[in-house]
């Protein structure tokens, strides 16, 4: 049972971890997609290169926010950013059809696309939980082994009794990890936005003029 157990605690801090790395992988693509889609709207002609620029520095705002935020106000910035995603195809389109530079537009178009590919990508992975037949399996483990080792320690010395407790917490504590990692929005273990900051604060650098926020 304690094997099993520590396949099962093994297995899923496993699956969890990936999630949580998946997570922190796709924060840094949004933010290389943003930054990549910004300089590229810069070689565009006015009045898209603004119009299109204005958009694109909504959007990264409202997404460095939705990996901030989260519960209701998450997917309320989760909302937002969907509902900028239209103009900021309708900017790219315009843009576009009048462009004299066909490899420039069709980057461009490349560009935004993966914005709101990688989009899409990241609320899948904030939205991947566990399967709770798992967590249910890894629960049922535990109490079975929290029980043998109740059962084994109840006629033993203080000392064995002491390290049965300090085993249970241990198994405890791992759940509580496990737990953490796959709701990345309701615990201590966040995916840092570091990235998404460092991209917002390079994107006026790219520009002769700061585009109206």
């Amino acid at each position: 049972m304690v094997g099993l157990l520590s396949l099962l605690i093994a297995f899923t801090f496993s699956l969890a971890l990936a999630r949580h790395e998946l997570r922190r992988t796709l924060v840094v693509e949004e933010a290389n997609a943003i930054g990549v889609a910004y300089m590229r709207a810069q070689l565009l002609k006015e009045p898209y290169r603004s119009d299109l620029s204005n958009v694109i520095i909504s959007y990264a705002q409202v997404r460095r926010s939705t990996g901030e935020l989260a519960g209701p106000s998450q997917l309320a910035a989760q909302d937002h950013s969907e509902a900028l995603q239209p103009p900021m195809w309708k900017a790219t389109a315009a843009a576009v059809r009048t462009s004299d530079a066909p490899a420039l537009a069709n980057f461009l178009v490349q560009s935004v696309t993966r914005m709101i590919e990688v989009e899409g990508q990241r609320k899948a992975a904030l939205d991947a939980r566990i399967p709770p037949a798992v967590l249910i399996a890894l629960m049922a483990f535990a109490v079975g082994v929290a029980g043998i080792l109740g059962y084994v320690a109840a006629g033993a010395h203080a000392h064995r009794r002491r390290i049965a407790w300090a085993m249970f917490l241990l198994v405890t504590f791992a759940f509580m990890l496990i737990l953490d990692l796959d709701r990345p929005g309701d615990g201590l273990i966040r995916v840092s936005e570091v990235n998404m900051n460092d991209m917002m604060r390079a994107l006026p650098s790219f520009s002769d003029q700061v585009p109206t926020r």
